[in-house]
Parts: structure tokens; C-alpha cells; sequence
């Protein structure tokens, strides 16, 4: 049996003629078994919107709740499809209350997948996705619960649009409530989809029913919360959300009041005059300082033109959890971004690597990869793996896609709170002259490791402009049909190089892509403290120090990033870690001549004050060969190198002056 009802309900408000009740039931029993959804009822539409086409999906007989019939959905492509069917609800509703109902079976061993289109034209709003994977978890909105696999169960979509708030039921037991950023129904779409597998599912018994709301005359719904869900301890989230006009009356007044369960902040605000089934979106005045672990985060309306209480006290609050994660002592996240000025959707990466720096400016570390561009550096794009641009790769752990910040922000925080096995930190000796930079660098390591672990250092440039057409940016943003992005849909495409400035960008590695070999003795037992000195490597004229910044990664056996830090230009040569310790530079002080040499050389020191001075020599392992301690020395001195029991190789001179040091790169050659 099917039927499907369609009636109006008469109410006339100051916004116009609310939508018409609807109510809709199809158990699929007057269906043919083989039959094509699409093709067979004028209810049911295909992605495409032809029916009996590829994404058409058939009736079968091989599962059934009620009678014989049921919908099957099934695909054995990791990318869905190419079934894709749409159930149209009949209008878009954005108040009242609209529930959705059906039985679902998820064959044992696959997953299944639906959304909801907040727009009559589906694929240009998601109003909700829900997935169903394998090991019984259903997951919606970043909630998830849970779900029988190979039976039947009920699930609910219940939602009261008018107030904003939204429940998805599973054997009418709730997943999880919450509130959604798109307030609004248009059409169902069922696609069989898990993107580790097969999907196949079947559905019957599909039913929905919309009722127009009944206003009172005054009333204000707390409509949404914008708050951000997760975010790490002493983050200062700005406050903001809607209200929404529930009742007849406008709204001239009102207080906005929000609690953290300690203390409770109130904006007092006046001169409005909100409609009938308006919103009034607010950004309050206190920000919220996240606390670490789950916490109750609050918001309500109150004093509604100035009365004590309004005519519906229930929808006056709304009640989120916000949830502050500690980051690991001394880790640091890379984002290596795949990207290119010839690449129309690039923009979104540059913006949201922006958006992730300046909210987690000690924490995130950003790469822009360039490829096809004038600033490619070859042996980094090629060894990235991108095949799609943009991408992104984070810690070198996963490759991906990206379309919105969350995206990278969910990776971000799942690796930010594990503790590294090490925590770096560099030095450098620049000659400004020539370019030529020399980098040592440091692991100090909390836990034992053991496999081939290098060091390596990524030298990245902000700020960086050209005025060739290889620095003109594509960009499919522009003119605002895509959406806004961070002001791109405000300029043309290409953007003329006069008007781009590229950020982030890495310009020089050093050590190579996989990391300098023998950087990092194998094995390292807790404790231990690990330096190397690399190659000098020339930085071109026209690149800015002043924008450099140079980001140290310790690169586990399998490739992965372990941990960075990053460190201005400046930073760099003012600062180096020696056992732990940090110290100031002063390599103008000595030199070591001649260099390359056999067994001996000279060290010339200039002492503008007496100073305790000590030597250490450093092999390529990181270990000290040679020690010596001078004593109080003062003035202009030249003393002997002595070498001749050391082996060929590469060497760092370490010359200890109180509280400054000097480092020295030496070559020893038999």
C-alpha cells in the first residue's frame, strides 16, 4: 500500500502564508519486484532527475519489514553510487516540525549513508549526512551512536524547525540532539556508500509528516549557538548565534545571557524590531575561556520586550558541550598543502591554513607545496604524493581532501594531544654576504626509539610575491557563485601577481625530503640528547629572511612527521640548544682555519672580556669526540686543532664563553 497526503493549513502571520501540512507513506508493495524507483512512481526522483537511469535503484523482494517489497540500495564502489535516489518533501521547510521515518536493514559486514537537502535544488545544500559503517556506528554532525547490524531497526529524523532543534532516533532511542547551521528540509537523498567497502541496505515503510507551526503572540526561541565544539585549554571562542521570533509580535527588546557554570555574562540589547519568524544574530560581548574536559556551555533569552517571561519559557535556552583538549608538552603539528598558482580551487587551502595559524599560531605549522608554479621546489612536490590538487598531508600520516576548515581542524586535534618522542629546536651561522646558512639542530628525546630517525629542516618563506604570470592565481571563487572564500570571490581570475602575496611557501630543504641520513644514531634511549650539524645550504638574494622561518621535523622509520617546531629567521641564529641547554650565538668571535683540513688547524678567538672557554668536538652521530677546558682566557688568541686521532668526516666545533657559543662546521680529510 501507498499513499501520500498533501493538505493546507491556513495561518496568515505578518511573514505570509506558512507552508502546507504534508504527510507522506510508501511501503513499496504496489511496486513490480525489479522494478526502478524513479522510473515507477511520480513521488520518487534520481540524483540525475531522470528516472530508470544509472542512479535509479530497483525494488527487491530479498528483504522486506512489511509485506514482500523493499527499497535496495547497493554499490561495491569506494566512491558510492551509482544508485542515487531523492525523495522530494514537497517544499522547503524552514519552521514547524517535520519528522521522517523508515526501517532500515544494513547487511552485516557493509555500511549505508543518506543526507538531507536543506534546498529544493539538491546538491547545492547538505543539510545533514548520516552514515552507517560496518561496526554498528551511526555518525551524523559529529555525533555518533549506535545501531543493529543484519535486522531491521527504526530510525527517526525528528526535527523542530521553528526552534531549531534536531534529533535522530534509532528504535525511538535518541543518537544525540543537536543544532544545525542549516535549518532546513527539502528532499531526502539515499546513496549507498562506505568509503572502506560495500555498501547494501534496503529501506522501507518510508514516511514523513510537516506541521506549520502555532505562534503565540510573543515569544523568542534561543534559535543557535555558535560555539566551537573542540577546541585546546585557554582558547578564548567568541560567542554568537541567532534568535529567533517565535511569536506573532515583533521584538524590540531583549537579554542574551550566557554560563559556563561558574559565572554568567548578559548583553543587554534594545532598539530592535524583529518580525514574526525572524532571527536576531547576536555576537556577545564576553568570550568563553575553554576549560579542559567536557563542559556545560549555556545560552538563553530572557526579558523579552521587557517582561519577566514570554508566552513559551521552554525554547528559551540551549545547552551545548564544549569540550578543551590539552595538547602533548612541546608537540607541534605540520600541514603540508599541495597547491599551485594554476589551480582554480587552491584558494581554499591558502585561506584555511591562514584560518588554522591564527587560531593555533603555537601549535599548527603550515607548508604550501607548490606544483607547476615558479615557486616549486621539485624534490618536495615530487616526493609529496599529491595526485589532486589542492590536498593536503598532515604529519605525513594521511593525504587529504578538504572542504571545509573542520577537515583539518578534526586531524589537527586527534594528534596534537599525543606526545612525541623528541622535541627539536635549531640554530644557524648566516653569512648575509653570500646567502650561505648553516643549520644544527637538536633532538632532545623524552623516550627511547629505535629504527632509522632523521632530522630534517624546511626553510618556508611568508610574503612571497612575483611579478611573472606564473605568480597569477586561478581562482574559481571568483564572482561569489562558489561561495564566499576569505575574499577571493571578491577578485578576479586569474588575480594578477600585483595583487597576490603567497605565505607559507617552502622554499629550501635541508637534509632532503626524507631527512639527512645518520642524524639520528639508532638506537636513542630516553634522555638522550642528539645533535647534528647539516650541510650549509645557500639562500637565493632574492628571498626574505625576515619572512623565513625554519621548521625542524624529527622523521620517524616509516616516513611520518613525529614532531617540528618552527622558529624565526632570526630566532634561528640567535638561538642553539648544547646539551640541553639553551645558548646564545657568537660565531664572529673565532674561526677555524684551514678548513677542510688533515690532522691539525687553528682556532683564532676574540675576547673582549676574560671568559671561561671550553671546546667540544662533535662527530655526524651526534656524539662528543673531544673535550677540552681552557680556563679564563682573554684577547686576541690562536690555538691548535688537534685531530690527528679523529677519522675522516664531518665534524661540529662547539666553543663554550660563558654564556655565549660559537659553532663551528669542520671537515676532516685523510
Amino acid at each position: 500500500m501507498k499513499k501520500i497526503i498533501l493538505f493546507l493549513a491556513i495561518g496568515l502571520f505578518c511573514t505570509g502564508i506558512l507552508s502546507a501540512q504534508a504527510s507522506f507513506f510508501d511501503d513499496f508493495e504496489s511496486y513490480t519486484a525489479g522494478a526502478l524507483i524513479g522510473a515507477s512512481s511520480p513521488d520518487w526522483s534520481t540524483w540525475s532527475g531522470t528516472g530508470g537511469g544509472s542512479d535509479d535503484a530497483p525494488i527487491s523482494t530479498e528483504q522486506a519489514f512489511s509485506g514482500v517489497n523493499s527499497l535496495k540500495l547497493y554499490s561495491t564502489s569506494t566512491g558510492g553510487g551509482p544508485s542515487d535516489v531523492i525523495l522530494p518533501f514537497g517544499d522547503k521547510y524552514t519552521e514547524g516540525t517535520f519528522d521522517l521515518e523508515m526501517q532500515m536493514y544494513v547487511v552485516a559486514g557493509t555500511g549505508a549513508y543518506f543526507n538531507l537537502q536543506g534546498e529544493v535544488a539538491v546538491g547545492s545544500t547538505w543539510a545533514l549526512d548520516v552514515t552507517f559503517t560496518p561496526d554498528g556506528v551511526v555518525s551524523y554532525k559529529g555525533l555518533s551512536g549506535t545501531f543493529p547490524l543484519g535486522e531491521w531497526f527504526k530510525l527517526n529524523v525528528s526535527i523542530d524547525l521553528t526552534t531549531n532543534d534536531w534529533d535522530l532516533l534509532i528504535n525511538d532511542v535518541s543518537q544525540g540532539s543537536f543544532i544545525n547551521a542549516t535549518n532546513s528540509v527539502a528532499s531526502m537523498d539515499i546513496f549507498p556508500l562506505y568509503a572502506s567497502g560495500t555498501s547494501q541496505f534496503y529501506v522501507d515503510d518510508v514516511s514523513f509528516e510537516y506541521l506549520p507551526p502555532v505562534l503565540p503572540d510573543l515569544d523568542a526561541a534561543m534559535n543557535a549557538v555558535s560555539v566551537r565544539p573542540l577546541s585546546l585549554v585557554g582558547s578564548e571562542l567568541i560567542v554568537s548565534g541567532s534568535v529567533r521570533n517565535t511569536g506573532v509580535n515583533p521584538i524590540t527588546s531583549l537579554d542574551i545571557t550566557w554560563s559556563d557554570g561558574t559565572s554568567e555574562y548578559t548583553d543587554n540589547i534594545s532598539g530592535l524590531n524583529v518580525p514574526s519568524l525572524g532571527y536576531y544574530n547576536y555576537i556577545h560581548s564576553a568570550v568563553y575561556t575553554v576549560a579542559a574536559g567536557d563542559n556545560t556551555f549555556e545560552a538563553w533569552v530572557s526579558n523579552v520586550n521587557g517582561l519577566a517571561q514570554d508566552d513559551n519559557p521552554d525554547n528559551d535556552l540551549k545547552s551545548i558541550t564544549v569540550s578543551g583538549l590539552v595538547p602533548a608538552p612541546g608537540k607541534r603539528v605540520v600541514v603540508e598543502e599541495g597547491t599551485g598558482t594554476w589551480c582554480g580551487w587552491c584558494p581554499r587551502g591558502a585561506v584555511f591554513m591562514d584560518q588554522m595559524y591564527d587560531l593555533y599560531p603555537d601549535y599548527f605549522i603550515p607548508i604550501a607545496v607548490h606544483n607547476g608554479d615558479p615557486m616549486t621546489v621539485t624534490e618536495y612536490d615530487d616526493n609529496m604524493g599529491f595526485s589532486a590538487f589542492p590536498t593536503m598531508s598532515i604529519m605525513r600520516e594521511e593525504i587529504f581532501g578538504f572542504g571545509t576548515i573542520e577537515a583539518i581542524e578534526t586531524r589537527f586535534f586527534d594528534r596534537i594531544v599525543n606526545a612525541p618522542p623528541a622535541t627539536l629546536i635549531s640554530g644557524a651561522e648566516y653569512n648575509a654576504t653570500t646567502g650561505d646558512v648553516l643549520i644544527t639542530s637538536q633532538a632532545d628525546f623524552s623516550s627511547a626509539v629505535t629504527g632509522t630517525h632523521r632530522i630534517a629542516v624546511v626553510l618556508v618563506e611568508d610574503g612571497v610575491t612575483g611579478t611573472s604570470s606564473g605568480f597569477n592565481q586561478s581562482n574559481y571563487y571568483a564572482g561569489g557563485g562558489s561561495g564566499p572564500m576569505g575574499g577571493y570571490e571578491n577578485l578576479p581570475s586569474p588575480v594578477p601577481a600585483a595583487q597576490m602575496v603567497y605565505d607559507h611557501v617552502g622554499r629550501i630543504l635541508v637534509g632532503g625530503f626524507f631527512g639527512a641520513p645518520n642524524s639520528v644514531p639508532s638506537p636513542v634511549s630516553a634522555g638522550q640528547v642528539v645533535t647534528f650539524g647539516f650541510d650549509a645550504v645557500n639562500i637565493p638574494a632574492d628571498y626574505n629572511t625576515d619572512n623565513m622561518l625554519a621548521v625542524t621535523m624529527l622523521i620517524g622509520p616509516n616516513g611520518t612527521i613525529l614532531n617540528a617546531n618552527s622558529q624565526t629567521f632570526q630566532e634561528l641564529l640567535d638561538t642553539e640548544i648544547v646539551n640541553g641547554t639553551t645558548e646564545k650565538f657568537r660565531n664572529e668571535y673565532a674561526e677555524v682555519y684551514p678548513n677542510p683540513f688533515s690532522d691539525a688547524a687553528n682556532v683564532s678567538l676574540n675576547l673582549e672580556t676574560p671568559s671561561q672557554v671550553t671546546l667540544r668536538i662533535f662527530n655526524a652521530m651526534g656524539a662528543e669526540v673531544a673535550f677540552r677546558d681552557y680556563g679564563i682566557l682573554n684577547g686576541d688568541l690562536v690555538f691548535p686543532l688537534d685531530a690527528s686521532n679523529l677519522p675522516a668526516g664531518v665534524y661540529q666545533v662547539h666553543i663554550k664563553m660563558d654564556d655565549y657559543l660559537i659553532t663551528k662546521k669542520v671537515v676532516i680529510q685523510r
